[in-house]
């Protein structure tokens, strides 16, 4: 939570509770916990249109997963039998945590997010469901 605090000049935001961070495992394992979970990632159906120049709405619907090895050089997905696996996006975004200032002075720091594709997009980039990897000051 943060706290504002005023003064005559601007304002500053402060952390009024130190942030908590999990490690990745433990993370995904509060995440594999849920109730429902394996249903919501087994639903995931990779729908692949046969159109090249065709849209599409989700990263499952382009041909990037269906042609996806794994180690044997079978296909990576669908997943043989009770195995579970998952594919994760990485982004990286800066921002100037001070704010816009007009006098162009500026200062960066840069984070880093996984997000689980398994999830279907409706609950993909939640705030609960994105893993922040680290912060670069």
């Amino acid at each position: 939570e943060l706290l504002r605090i005023d003064n005559e000049k601007e304002a500053h935001w402060i952390a009024q509770r130190a942030p908590h961070h999990s490690d990745l495992v433990t993370w995904l394992g509060h995440l594999l916990s849920w109730k429902g979970i394996e249903e919501l990632l087994e639903a995931l159906i990779c729908d692949v249109s046969e159109d090249l120049d065709s849209d599409i709405s989700d990263i499952w619907q382009s041909s990037i997963f269906t042609q996806l090895k794994d180690d044997l050089g079978g296909s990576f997905f669908p997943e043989p039998g009770d195995e579970g696996r998952l594919i994760f996006s990485i982004s990286v975004d800066s921002f100037d945590p001070f704010g816009m200032k007009t006098a162009k002075q500026s200062a960066l720091s840069t984070g880093i997010w996984l997000a689980l594709l398994n999830l279907p997009p409706h609950l993909r980039y939640l705030q609960e469901n994105v893993y922040l990897v680290g912060v670069i000051p």
